[in-house]
């Protein structure tokens, strides 16, 4: 896949080149408030007619798209009409009467059906909207901010049936506040601030690069084994050698498939002793790396094996366990 967007919006310049393989799946876009995430994808629906727009994904021609759906905060329903009826009047539209009861419970809209528009909350209009979206037969989807008020449970079960549904048949670019949802969906993430694209790559990849944290904050991500699953208890096992971490159950593993699982380093406390700290989950590791971050923090990357972990520690806290690099440490953390 080759992008260039080029626009204007009031005094904002974006230029942005991505470079992807083309058999890849999702594109993730990732980047602070006002970095240009979304007039990059207005460019792309052909919402800023001033835009020079080029490139390829595959068939599809950025330029020539056609069946380009954009959902975000702006897209419109009518507000005279049911969800039902909302859901049916595209479907109706695009004849695709036959999949509108699979998107109604791929988007978890069952309950919502009899309701008017104004009447739902921000994740329920999101449900639609996407619901409406899907219906549209889109060969480009475009979501910007699409699951930003629905909880974390339901945007990964949402996520992880949408990816099944879509196959390799849609092209999809996800646009996310949270960097979760762009590591468990997308296959390539693109790093913009400032109108530009600073960087493209794997999600694990730039994540644990911490090339920018003005656009990924700083964590680390844990590829391991899935050891046990506990659906009940919604959690799951994962191995990092001979230890055994615990957390959150995600849409699909099972055991003996590999889970991606992000660490923020404010989540992780370091301990010199196995009793310091009360957590669900503890890892021997050694310091490798010690940064001063600012006058306050110190920045400690950590190895476990053949991972690697970063903890953002408070100079109180470094300065009273005497932590050194090539110590030993504890990483704890809650799933």
């Amino acid at each position: 896949m080759e992008c260039h967007v080029s626009a204007k919006a009031g005094n904002f310049a974006l230029d942005v080149n991505i470079q992807v393989p083309a058999h890849d799946g999702w594109l993730g876009i990732a980047g602070p408030s006002g970095a240009g995430k979304s007039t990059f994808l207005q460019a792309l629906a052909g919402f800023n007619p001033s835009a020079s727009v080029a490139g390829n994904w595959g068939d599809l021609s950025f330029s020539q798209a056609r069946n380009v759906v954009l959902v975000s905060a702006q897209t419109p329903l009518f507000p005279a009409l049911s969800v039902a009826q909302n859901i049916s009047l595209v479907a109706t539209h695009n004849q695709c009467e036959q999949e509108q009861q699979s998107v109604v419970s791929l988007c978890e809209c069952e309950t919502l059906l009899t309701k008017n528009t104004a009447s739902l909350s921000g994740g329920e209009l999101q449900r639609v909207k996407l619901a409406r979206a899907l219906l549209a037969s889109p060969k480009l989807l475009l979501l910007d901010e699409s699951f930003s008020a629905m909880d974390k449970a339901l945007r990964q079960r949402i996520l992880y049936r949408l990816k099944a549904y879509l196959g390799e048949q849609v092209r999809v670019i996800l646009v996310s506040h949270d960097v979760d949802d762009i590591l468990q969906t997308c296959e390539n993430l693109a790093q913009i601030n400032g109108g530009q694209c600073l960087a493209v790559g794997r999600p694990e990849a730039l994540i644990n690069a911490e090339a920018d944290t003005d656009t990924l904050p700083l964590s680390c991500v844990i590829y391991a084994a899935v050891q046990a699953v506990d659906p009940a208890a919604g959690l799951m096992a994962l191995s990092l050698g001979k230890q055994l971490i615990q957390v959150k159950l995600q849409p699909g593993v099972s055991p003996g498939t590999k889970a991606k699982v992000r660490l923020s380093a404010k989540e992780i406390t370091l301990a010199t002793a196995d009793a310091e700290v009360v957590k669900t989950n503890r890892l021997a590791c050694q310091i490798i790396q010690v940064e001063t971050v600012n006058h306050r923090q110190y920045r400690v990357a950590l190895s476990c094996g053949e991972q690697k972990l970063v903890a953002l520690v408070s100079q109180e806290v470094f300065t009273r366990s005497d932590l050194k690099v090539g110590g030993p440490v504890y990483a704890c953390f809650d799933e």
